[in-house]
């Protein structure tokens, strides 16, 4: 299936996006690859309340970072691409990094990501989500250091088969497991990692908290977007809307 390639951003990037087939092609000289520890997945009954569909489309969508960020799907599955660019975005304006840093998502079928795990990690069948970090970087910094410029962040890689399977297990839907395995891919490139338990203790509790902080921003954006539609409904009525505005001279 060809690439579904979409750019996110403010602005061109010249980088090119790494796709399932050139990503096992790559070299190590850019940092080992990282993935998913499948513990602590919080429900998402627990992050998110009724009526904040991740699927729906968003005309109220919140602004965040200005990250730039590239997706390529050659999955063969349809999954909530915007989605997947939001939470991503919205980790990364958290962790402090760089509004000029650059992040590539690309979402891959079962057969490359066995692959991949393969050749990166010496692991036999495919995984959830890995992590390629391009420049090893860690948020926030000194107070007292100089201003960090744009850096490329690397590629994260999701398998959303595999997550749609995991997703069953854990019952909850598609769209919150891949949003979970976002969050947990960028944490991966900013550094962070889970082999000591006081390290999954950080990354995990982390992770839970940066999702929960998501759902939220996308319950605050409906919420004041039903107010203004709302508003608009009333001005119109009144005669102050924007047809039949006694004040406008036209």
């Amino acid at each position: 299936m060809a690439a579904k390639t979409a750019a996110t951003e403010a602005g061109p990037t010249e980088r090119v996006v790494f796709t399932g087939a050139n990503l096992a092609a790559r070299t190590r000289s850019s940092g080992q690859p990282r993935h998913v520890h499948r513990q602590h997945r919080p429900s998402e009954r627990t992050l998110r309340s009724t009526g904040a569909q991740c699927a729906e489309a968003r005309p109220w969508w919140p602004k965040l970072s200005g990250v730039s960020i590239e997706i390529a799907n050659e999955s063969g599955m349809d999954v909530p691409e915007e989605d997947l660019v939001s939470v991503a975005r919205f980790a990364i304006g958290r962790m402090d990094v760089h509004p000029a840093a650059e992040l590539s998502m690309v979402l891959v079928d079962l057969d490359t990501m066995a692959d991949l795990h393969m050749r990166w990690m010496d692991l036999p069948g495919p995984t959830d989500v890995m992590s390629f970090p391009m420049d090893e970087l860690e948020p926030g910094g000194r107070p007292d250091g100089a201003e960090p410029g744009p850096s490329m962040l690397g590629d994260i890689v999701l398998c959303p088969e595999f997550a749609a399977a995991q997703a069953v297990k854990a019952g909850h839907s598609l769209d919150h497991e891949l949003a979970l395995l976002t969050v947990h891919g960028v944490l991966h490139l900013l550094g962070y990692d889970h082999a000591e338990p006081e390290e999954e203790k950080e990354m995990f509790g982390l992770q839970n908290n940066l999702l929960a902080e998501w759902y939220e921003s996308l319950r605050e954006a409906q919420r004041r977007a039903d107010l203004a539609e709302r508003d608009r409904k009333l001005l119109g009525k009144t005669g102050f809307g924007d047809a039949g505005d006694p004040l406008d001279p036209a």
